[in-house]
């Protein structure tokens, strides 16, 4: 096992990475649920144009 102490400044550059993965990771789930908010919304929208073009 090699000693994390012994290499600061490796475990200082592995850190940042994950941070920044971190924040992206929430970037992506927020827009992945915009982007499921505008399927529902257009699946919600479709049916109700076929209904008034069925009346």
């Amino acid at each position: 096992m090699i000693n994390p102490f012994s290499f600061p400044l490796k475990t200082e550059e592995k850190k940042t990475p994950i941070i920044i993965t971190a924040a992206n990771n929430e970037n992506i789930s927020t827009t992945k649920k915009r982007d499921l908010s505008k399927q529902i919304g257009q699946s919600q929208h479709f049916p109700l144009q076929k209904r008034v073009a069925r009346h």
